[in-house]
């Protein structure tokens, strides 16, 4: 090449530089600067003359020997090396910069920055915008929080005063004032059920939510919730429908929390269903969770657009143009399944329809309980007891012998003992004393199936006394069954 062309090229090397938008420097293998762009001269506050043959690392606000280390690494393996770092000019100013480092050829590197000044300053705004927000909602959380112990208390009285109004402690009450009490306590139940969804959401959040597992029948527990919002669904004139059991399946729960997931659920079926409507309640296998125990509320329900639900399930989110309560019943229900190691699915439609939703509960199934039916021989009530549980696919142990129930509970702690009347040697008061003396034993969850002829007698009114439920004759079977499995969680 002849030297015109050799300078013609390098006249054209160097506007190609020139061009970049980006500072380059070329380094030799000592880390000496070669050449500079215009750039570079720009950004680092200095002319050619005063950045060639300057070593390059003294440039950027590395750790000592990092930049050094990363080139050699280049040059020795080629690739590239990016880092962000703070690059320093000649008059003590600097500037935020993103280096990235290349191998040439001929023992040579190209070192190319570019000014991330303002990335990096919005990054920094962003990052603290974030952090004021955060504090913000922990601000609003403590608040929320410290508003709803103090709310709570009062609650509780309330809902105690009206229950023992109901009960006739402050005398006779009429009809109509019975049901403006009724009322009364719905509205203060649902209410610190919110109390309770906003503490729970705290402790979620600090972690410090813990479970007190128990052996429970999910359906059951959707039932007991059914039950408790009433008069909502009445006022509506919703109907609510059971499925047929045909067998009880069993999942290890916390009682209070398991209820307060299905309050949520069902509560919401209720407030978006039109009146006249219905919702159904039913434990169904899902071939898609095995060893999972499942629980379907559906209802008939204008339904959740299908773009919204994702969303529903996301603290403070709420369908619709017109809010309807905090936005925050589905999202704890979520976190408090999961935290069962459970799992919430939410289809809108109910499939096979063009209307309504379908919340399943799902959680890991575990073994039926250990249930001890105490009776006296060829007792026609534990007969019926057990057929009744067998029919549900529980297995119950029968034991004749009071001593022997005992020295059983002693020895293996039944989730259950149903007491059928007396045992062969035994009183059912007396099994009953014993148990509740027994400071290992005084805890464990009793159900008295009360015999012909014994109503109002002395084991009856021990029983209430104890506060021990009650089944009689004249409970329909399901019921019977599920008072059994409702002492459990007691």
């Amino acid at each position: 090449m002849e030297s015109g062309d050799r300078a013609e090229n390098a006249d054209g090397c160097r506007a190609l530089l020139d061009a970049i938008y980006d500072a380059v420097f070329v380094v030799d293998g000592n880390g000496r600067i070669i050449s500079a762009n215009a750039r570079a001269e720009e950004l680092f506050g200095s002319g050619s003359s005063a950045l060639v043959g300057t070593v390059v690392y003294p440039l950027f606000a590395l750790p000592p020997g990092e930049a050094r280390r990363r080139a050699g690494a280049v040059a020795d393996d080629g690739g590239f090396a990016t880092v962000e770092t703070r690059c320093l000019r000649r008059d003590g100013s600097s500037f935020q910069g993103e280096l990235a480092i290349g191998r040439i050829g001929d023992g040579l590197l190209c070192f190319l920055v570019r000014d991330i000044s303002i990335r990096h300053k919005a990054q920094q705004d962003l990052e603290h915008a974030l952090e004021r927000m955060e504090a913000l909602g922990r601000a609003r959380m403590e608040f929320v929080s410290n508003a709803s112990h103090e709310l709570r208390t009062p609650l509780t009285s309330m809902i105690y005063a009206v229950k023992n109004m109901q009960r006739g402690l402050a005398g006779p009450i009429g009809e109509r004032a019975m049901q403006y009490l009724a009322r009364l306590e719905s509205d203060c139940n649902r209410l610190l059920g919110t109390v309770n969804d906003i503490l729970d959401l705290r402790q979620i959040e600090n972690k410090t939510l813990t479970l007190a597992k128990r052996r429970v029948a999910p359906l059951l527990a959707a039932r007991d919730a059914a039950d408790s919002l009433r008069i909502q669904s009445d006022a509506k004139n919703l109907a609510i429908e059971f499925g047929d059991v045909v067998r009880v399946d069993f999942a290890l729960a916390d009682p209070g929390k398991l209820e307060r997931v299905f309050i949520n659920i069902i509560g919401n079926a209720i407030k978006f269903t039109p009146s006249g409507g219905s919702i159904s309640i039913s434990a169904v296998p899902v071939p898609t969770l095995p060893g999972m125990v499942a629980v379907e509320v559906s209802d008939t329900g204008l339904g959740i657009p299908k773009e919204d639900i994702p969303k529903v399930t996301a603290r403070y989110f709420q369908v619709g143009d017109q809010p309807i309560g905090t936005g925050l019943g589905l999202a704890i229900t979520k976190e408090l399944v999961e935290l069962h190691g459970g799992k919430l699915i939410v289809e809108s439609p109910v499939p096979g329809t063009d209307k309504g939703t379908r919340v399943t509960v799902a959680l890991p199934a575990v073994g039926g309980p250990r249930l001890l039916l105490v009776a006296a021989t060829g007792s026609t009530c534990a007969e019926e007891v057990d057929a009744a549980m067998s029919a549900r696919s529980i297995a119950a142990i029968r034991f004749t012998s009071g001593h022997a129930a005992i020295r059983d509970c002693i020895e293996q702690m039944p989730d259950i003992v149903a007491v059928c009347g007396d045992t062969d040697d035994l009183s059912a008061a007396e099994f009953v004393m014993r148990i509740r003396n027994d400071r290992r034993l005084r805890h464990l969850p009793l159900v008295f199936f009360q015999p012909d002829g014994d109503a109002g007698g002395a084991a009856a009114r021990l029983m209430d006394a104890f506060g021990i439920p009650i089944v009689t004759r004249s409970t329909p079977e399901r019921e019977a069954v599920a008072a059994t499995l409702r002492a459990m969680r007691r």
